[in-house]
């Protein structure tokens, strides 16, 4: 680098909303810091601008404690000297789902916009533990062509100025903050003190400055450096900043030193282009050093299954729920639901993924004010959901008759053939019944009905009498009964079926059941060993078998919120003991096997406080009742395990140990708009690091190894987000289930850490074969969490003629659904899209009736790109791995 160089030295302060105090405790924090910011703001009018740590939420949380400063906020807003946005909240970056991203940008975006200014165009992570791949893809869907971050990646492998590239090919300019101390090295360096350190002496004043640019200019080869003084909930620091620059301009006559935002960098970079490195894919590379602030704390995807599963439930019913079941309600010519409950519902999910919540590492008072938000959220979805199936089932309202209609929708835009089971609610009149010879058990009697008439087998598979039931706002008393079939669903649509009474016996004839341990589809063959309580699944297809499936391991815990750790001498438990095998559903569509296991694990870690021990598990022993529903269904390859685990014991961590019988170098995992493949093996050289590599990655719907017809892939119902990969012939896949710990940040005793009680999972175990792709591997998980929602009517006379609709369907081989919603101008709607393969495609979108304007879109739904119209149908280009929005007026 040269002698003359630029320096621009920017001033935040990076604001947890919540973390290791609660959100009160840090909004009285947050009140003074504003104020004295703005103070010194309008006394230094050479300070540029002060920027806010990325995030718009900071806003609202301040005016709503301190409205009397609203006009002064407002007015070095606009003047820019306070930068907000784009975001939200400052997420995690991989535990929320990609339109979690995109939501949380768009609310952010419409923050800033609300006080008469653009948001920041710059995607600010400082904090958060590794990157997705896609993100520059998103950030530059908000028109963000730079980003700052932290972690992920170390000074080894990148310099302080790269382009970070997604798998589409987008590109954004990026800033990495220094290893050591991130966003806080320039004051812990230069500055070094606080309440427990005294300032530094002028000597040792400029040494530091000395040292700590040359080591900045040591970062980069281009003559443009920037200072970060964004210390953790700290105020503008005017004296020092002031005092920097002057400094600076001394030491080096003739640079140019600018106090300013990151966005301001990225003219002055774009010179430089040509010289700028291109660093691509996923970040998630380990620290090197003792003391590193770049760790990426690999194990907060494990912390706190209860926070991930209620977050992941959230998402698919924001995504896949929420949004279409409001948008399709506007076609059907009723009263549509207001849009701002949905954005109400969104606002309580998305303030619980800032990334110290919903990485589970605060202490337990935080997080259960993240329960409240998502029970928030989860009652408005449920509204949404009712009142909008009302609006979809085409008899909405009741009239005479004692016949039923079921209306089933299918909100993915593909067809589907699905076991489901829904359940009727039965007037307690209804006088159709028949039993067992000598009536002991009176079951009600009719014949289900698709709309050729044809009779639709089913089976009773539980029933509750008299059950009390609000719908609608209405509460009633019903006769419950839950059944299973098989449904033909049409793509984005409904079908709709006949309850119709029958005077007489409707017993249920035919069985998945092939013995008495095993059971067999289209597809596989299902055995359940009760020796040990495993399972054997054979793909018919390759004839490839895949033995002890639903096997375990238990290991310690000593670490907290942030890390998995285990004492040198542990203790692994890998057996059960079956208590029971049970056939608990044998029907003609599905079958369950229910199997009841204890594990027998050591109660706790020795008492850490005892003087001299040994740091080791306890020899007390407790039982982890494992109770698993494993279903096959008629309509699927992929056996369906549903999962309680009873926990007593603490310090301990428990996975699903899954043998695939693959002993491939590579595997793959999914995260948002992507499917990454990753080396089985670690790099042994991290060992040498403070942070090592570890097996346990991200993962946010499914993982698998497959090499050639031989394939086995785990599908997550929600909640479980940390995948391990192994060498060996057993080709080991590994996901963590529960980890349990009992210390939190700042030494907090973090009891709901532990995760005691029961924890429910839901998981599906995928044969594959060579054909399988990404995309219809995603479909397959799609269907398996979004399943579907219905709604019966007492409303049938006899003479409906019933009938399929499809209002929206997608077809293209590599691109797959990911949400539809009313457009942020309310008039329109909006779907998303993405391509999860290397090919590009043409998609095409058919709607039930001609779009009256069709259009592509970018993220913030912004610079549409009309598109042709073709009847129903609109074709759109879908380059390989991208994400494409369509706008249409229907």
């Amino acid at each position: 680098m040269s002698d003359q160089f630029t320096v621009f030295m920017m001033t935040s302060t990076h604001w947890d909303r919540e973390w290791y105090e609660p959100f009160q405790g840090f909004r009285w924090r947050l009140v003074k810091t504003t104020e004295d910011a703005m103070d010194k703001l309008e006394a230094h009018p050479e300070i540029e601008a002060f920027t806010f740590d990325g995030q718009t939420i900071v806003l609202e949380d301040f005016l709503e404690a301190a409205p009397d400063q609203r006009e002064r906020l407002v007015k070095l807003i606009k003047e820019g000297r306070i930068k907000v946005g784009p975001w939200y909240v400052m997420p995690d970056g991989f535990l929320p789902s990609g339109e979690s991203h995109i939501r949380n940008l768009q609310i952010g975006t419409s923050i800033a916009k609300s006080y008469g200014v653009e948001p920041m165009r710059y995607g600010y992570v400082c904090d958060i533990f590794g990157h997705t791949a896609q993100m520059p893809q998103i950030f530059k869907g908000f028109d963000c062509e730079g980003a700052l971050l932290g972690r992920g990646i170390t000074e080894d492998k990148a310099p302080m100025h790269f382009a970070w590239e997604a798998p589409d090919g987008s590109q954004v300019l990026t800033f990495k903050t220094p290893d050591w101390f991130g966003y806080g090295e320039y004051w812990v360096r230069i500055h070094c003190f606080d309440m427990w350190r005294d300032p530094p002496t002028e000597e040792e004043y400029v040494e530091n400055l000395k040292k700590f640019v040359e080591g900045e200019r040591q970062r980069t080869d281009i003559p443009i450096l920037m200072f970060v003084d964004g210390q953790d909930h700290q105020p503008l620091h005017d004296k020092t900043l002031l005092d920097t620059k002057r400094r600076l301009e001394e030491l080096y006559p003739g640079i140019e030193v600018v106090i300013t935002s990151p966005d301001q960098l990225l003219p002055r970079l774009a010179e430089y282009r040509e010289n700028i490195p291109v660093v691509k894919g996923e970040l998630i590379h380990t620290n090197r050093r003792r003391g590193d602030f770049s760790r990426i704390l690999a194990n907060v995807l494990s912390s706190r299954y209860d926070l991930k599963k209620r977050n992941d439930d959230g998402q698919v019913k924001m995504e896949k729920w929420s949004g279409p079941i409001t948008a399709v309600s506007r076609l059907t010519g009723h009263k549509p639901i207001r849009r701002n409950f949905y954005e109400l519902a969104y606002r309580y999910l998305i303030q619980n993924q800032p990334h110290d919540s919903i990485c589970g590492c605060s202490p337990d008072h935080i997080h259960r004010d993240m329960h409240y938000r998502y029970d928030q959220m989860d009652h408005i979805c449920h509204n949404i959901q009712e009142y909008g199936m009302k609006n979809i089932s085409r008899l909405g309202e009741d009239t005479p008759g004692e016949h039923m209609y079921l209306t089933v929708f299918n909100s993915l835009p593909f067809d589907r053939t699905e076991t489901v089971e829904v359940d009727l609610y039965f007037d307690r009149r209804w006088k159709y019944k028949w039993s067992e010879p000598f009536g002991y058990e009176p079951i009600n009697a009719f014949y289900l009905e698709d709309k050729d008439g044809n009779h639709v087998p089913y089976k009773v598979v539980n029933i509750n009498r008299g059950k009390s039931v609000i719908r609608c706002g209405e509460q009633e008393c019903y006769d419950r009964h839950r059944i299973v079939f098989e449904a033909a669903l049409p793509a984005g649509g409904v079908a709709e079926y006949r309850i119709v009474p029958h005077d007489g016996y409707v017993r249920p004839v035919g069985s998945l059941r092939t013995g008495t341990y095993t059971a067999e589809n289209e597809w596989v063959s299902l055995t359940v060993n009760p020796a040990d309580g495993t399972l054997t699944i054979t793909d018919k297809r390759t004839g490839e078998t895949y033995d002890k499936q639903l096997s375990f391991a238990d290991d310690s815990e000593l670490g907290d919120g942030y890390m998995h750790a285990r004492p040198v001498a542990d203790r692994v438990c890998l057996s059960t003991c079956v208590k029971s095998v049970a056939l608990t559903c044998d029907a003609d569509s599905k079958c369950t096997f229910t199997i009841v296991s204890e594990m027998m694990v050591p109660a706790d870690m020795q008492d850490r406080h005892e003087r001299n021990f040994d740091l080791q598990r306890n020899e007390t022993l407790v039982p982890l009742t494992i109770t698993a529903k494993v279903s096959l269904t008629k309509s699927s390859p992929m056996v369906e395990v549903e999962m309680t685990v009873d926990n007593p014991a603490r310090d301990h961590r428990l996975r699903l140990m899954m043998p695939t019988g693959v002993d491939a170098p590579t595997y793959r995992a999914s995260q948002a708009f992507y499917v990454a493949e990753r080396n089985v093996a670690v790099n042994l050289d991290t060992y040498a690091y403070e942070e090592k590599e570890k097996h346990e990655k991200p993962m946010s719907g499914f993982a698998y190894k497959r090499q050639g017809n031989r394939g086995l892939c785990f599908v997550s119902g929600g909640g479980l987000h940390e995948i391990g990969a192994f060498e060996g012939t057993e080709g080991m896949l590994a996901v963590t289930l529960l980890r349990c710990f009992g210390s939190a940040v700042n030494g907090y005793v973090a009891v709901d850490g532990q995760q005691p009680g029961v924890s429910a999972f839901r998981f599906g175990l995928l044969p594959l074969t060579a054909e399988d792709r990404d995309a219809d591997i995603q479909r397959r998980l799609d269907a398996f969490t979004a399943g579907v929602r219905y709604r019966d009517d007492h409303t049938w006379n006899g003479d409906v003629v019933l009938e399929n609709r499809s209002y929206y369907r997608l077809d293209a081989e590599n691109t797959v659904f990911s949400t539809m919603k009313v457009a942020e101008d309310g008039e329109g709607i909006v779907m998303r899209f993405v391509n999860l393969s290397d090919t590009s495609e043409v998609a095409t979108v058919t709607f039930d009736r001609a779009p009256g304007e069709a259009a592509a879109v970018n993220l913030e739904e912004c610079h549409p790109e009309p598109l042709a119209v073709d009847g129903n149908r609109v074709a759109l280009d879908m380059p390989a791995w991208g994400i494409r929005t369509l706008y249409v007026k229907l």
